[in-house]
């Protein structure tokens, strides 16, 4: 589950989630406190880490991997750690599951 969001007053341009392997996971040029997103992202692991990125001024242009990305000054560059936040037990609940989250593992993450 991703939730991306701003506090109030801040904006972020040429937003962009990348995985540890250099995927981009969501981007955005535009994120402010009136469009919060929430989404389920399908993947067969959780990823080690996020790195995050905006930039001043964006312009659009077409990413190496395929897909819209953005140039221009990086204002923020930050890395979360992702995978080693989520508990053993909300892992060993999933692998359970087949790969379907409980409801108790739904409500740890």
């Amino acid at each position: 589950m991703l939730v991306v969001d701003a506090i109030p007053g801040a904006e972020m341009e040429g937003l962009v989630f990348c995985n540890d392997r250099g995927t981009s996971i969501y981007a955005s040029s535009i994120v402010a406190k009136g469009n919060r997103s929430i989404m389920a992202l399908g993947s067969p692991r959780a990823p080690l880490t996020v790195r995050v990125v905006w930039r001043g001024h964006p312009k659009a242009i077409w990413g190496q991997h395929g897909g819209i990305d953005c140039e221009g000054p990086i204002l923020g560059d930050h890395t979360i750690p992702v995978a080693a936040r989520i508990p053993d037990e909300v892992l060993r609940d999933i692998r359970s599951q087949a790969g379907r989250p409980s409801q108790r593992a739904a409500t740890v993450l």
